[in-house]
């Protein structure tokens, strides 16, 4: 379900910030802008 997807966004995101992995920053970035295309539709 899709609010699923955002309990898992979230949780890899706490996950990043835990283990201060800034290389994967471009990833979120384009995580976060797929998720926003999906929500606006």
């Amino acid at each position: 379900m899709f609010s699923n997807f955002i309990l898992n966004y979230l949780n890899y995101l706490l996950y990043l910030n835990r283990s201060k992995k800034v290389t994967d920053l471009p990833t979120v970035k384009n995580i976060t802008s797929q998720m926003f295309m999906i929500i606006t539709g």
